[in-house]
C-alpha cells in the first residue's frame, strides 16, 4: 500500500460540532474529467511545454498501457491514443519531448528491476531505447539529453570493496552518446584518482559536489586545508573549488545535498517544523505562505520538481485539527492548497484549494491543475483524473 505521509487519524473534539460547510474548490473551475471505460489512470502524467495538452496513461493491470493525449482547449478532446504495451505496461514517468509529438517513457517492470527508457513516436513505434540502468533522467538543456546512471558494487575476494559510478549522456534526437565517465570510489565515497570524496550528485548526475583534498604548500611546508569542490562529469574536470570557512554550516550544506540528490532547487520542511524552506546550492531560505505554516500537516508536502530558474508548484494539506482549531474546539476543512513559487521570489502564491480527495498525485502549470486521487490499497493509479482551470 502506498503512503504519502498524510495523517489519517480521526480526532474527536468533545462537545463541539464540525466546521461549517465550505466550498469544494476555490480559485479554479473544473475543466476536464478523465475516466477510462476500461482499466485505470496510471501514475505518470504531464503537460506539454505550452500547457495546452495533457499526457496521461490508460493502463489495464499488466495487459495494456496507452498514452492518451488530450487538448485542454477543447474540453479534453482526445488527440491520440498510443499503445506502448510492447515496450512496457509499468511506466513510471512519461513526458512530451522534441517536437511535442514524441514521448519519453521510463519504466520499471518490477520493484527490484533496473530502469529502462524509450523514445516513442506518435504511432507507438519505439525509436530507441536506453538502459537498463540504476536511474535514467531526461535533461532539457539546449538539446534534450538522456542521462543514464549505473551504480555497481564491486566486492573482490581480495582487496578493498569499491563502488563504480558510471554516467553516460546521450543526445535524445540522434541517440548519439556524447559523454561516458566512470568514478571509482571507496565505500566512503573517496575517489582516490581525484583525491575527492563524493557527497552528492546534482543536475541529473552531470555534476558532483564533494570534498577535494588540499595540496602541498612548499612555502608553508604543509598541506593546505580541504575545499568544497564541484566536479563536472560532462566536461571531466573540476569547475569550482571553495574554501570551507564555516565547518558547521558546510556540514549542514553537505547533509542537505546528500539527503536530496539531483534536486536543486528543492523545497523542504524546516527541521524544527517552523516553516517551509527553499534550498538552492545547499543554502536554505524561508518561503512565505498564504496560510500560517502550523495549520498544515507538515508531512503532506508534495513538490513538482523544477529546473533551476523555473517556477515551482507544490501542495500542502490543511490539518483539520491543527493547534488553532483545537484551541477553538472546532475542526476545519481539510483543504489541499496549490502554491506557485516563481524563480527569485520567496513569497509563494496560493493559486487554488481543493477539499482533500485522499492520497493523490498532481501536476500544474500557470493555467491548469491536474489532480489524480489514488486507489486505496493499490500501488498504482486511480479511477479518475480531474483537471482544473486556474483563475
Amino acid at each position: 500500500m502506498r503512503t504519502f505521509g498524510l495523517s489519517l487519524a480521526v480526532v474527536i473534539l468533545a462537545g463541539t460540532g464540525t466546521a461549517a460547510a465550505q466550498p469544494e474548490l476555490e480559485g479554479a473551475t473544473l475543466a476536464v474529467k478523465l475516466k477510462p471505460q476500461i482499466g485505470f489512470v496510471d501514475d505518470p502524467f504531464a503537460f506539454d511545454g505550452g500547457g495546452g495538452r495533457l499526457l496521461w496513461i490508460n493502463a489495464d493491470a499488466d495487459k495494456r498501457a496507452e498514452l492518451r493525449i488530450v487538448d485542454l482547449a477543447q474540453a479534453g478532446a482526445q488527440l491520440a491514443a498510443i499503445d506502448i504495451s510492447k515496450f512496457t505496461t509499468s511506466p513510471i514517468r512519461a513526458d512530451f519531448v522534441l517536437d511535442g509529438n514524441r514521448y519519453f517513457v521510463v519504466a520499471r517492470d518490477s520493484d527490484d528491476a533496473a530502469l529502462t527508457a524509450a523514445l516513442i513516436d506518435g504511432a507507438g513505434k519505439v525509436v530507441r531505447r536506453f538502459g537498463p540502468a540504476t536511474d535514467i533522467r531526461l535533461r532539457q538543456s539546449a538539446r534534450a539529453e538522456v542521462v543514464t546512471y549505473n551504480r555497481v558494487q564491486q566486492n573482490p575476494k581480495k582487496g578493498t570493496p569499491t563502488i563504480q559510478h558510471n554516467i553516460a549522456i546521450y543526445d535524445l534526437a540522434s541517440g548519439r552518446r556524447k559523454v561516458q565517465r566512470q568514478l571509482v570510489a571507496a565505500e566512503s565515497g573517496m575517489v582516490a584518482k581525484l583525491d575527492f570524496r563524493i557527497v552528492a550528485f546534482a543536475s541529473e548526475y552531470t555534476r558532483v559536489m564533494g570534498i577535494k583534498g588540499g595540496v602541498w604548500d612548499k612555502k608553508e611546508d604543509q598541506r593546505t586545508p580541504d575545499v568544497e569542490a564541484w566536479y563536472d562529469l560532462a566536461a571531466g574536470k573540476f569547475i569550482s573549488k571553495v574554501d570551507i570557512t564555516d565547518v558547521i554550516a558546510h556540514a549542514k550544506k553537505q547533509k542537505l545535498l546528500a539527503d536530496h540528490p539531483n534536486q536543486d532547487p528543492f523545497l523542504m520542511v524546516a527541521e524544527d517544523l517552523s516553516g517551509l524552506h527553499l534550498v538552492e546550492g545547499g543554502v536554505a531560505r524561508r518561503v512565505e505562505l498564504a496560510e500560517v505554516f502550523h495549520h498544515y500537516d507538515h508531512k503532506s508536502l508534495q513538490v513538482q520538481s523544477a529546473a533551476p530558474g523555473a517556477t515551482i508548484y507544490f501542495t500542502m494539506t490543511i490539518d483539520p485539527v491543527h493547534p488553532d482549531a483545537v484551541a477553538r474546539k472546532r475542526a476545519v476543512t481539510q483543504y489541499i492548497d496549490l502554491y506557485e513559487l516563481k524563480a527569485g521570489e520567496r513569497k509563494a502564491t496560493r493559486r487554488s484549494r481543493l477539499k482533500r480527495p485522499g492520497n493523490f498525485l498532481f501536476r500544474a502549470t500557470g493555467e491548469h491543475w491536474a489532480v489524480l486521487p489514488l486507489h486505496l490499497g493499490f500501488s498504482r493509479g486511480g479511477t479518475e483524473m480531474r483537471v482544473y482551470a486556474l483563475k
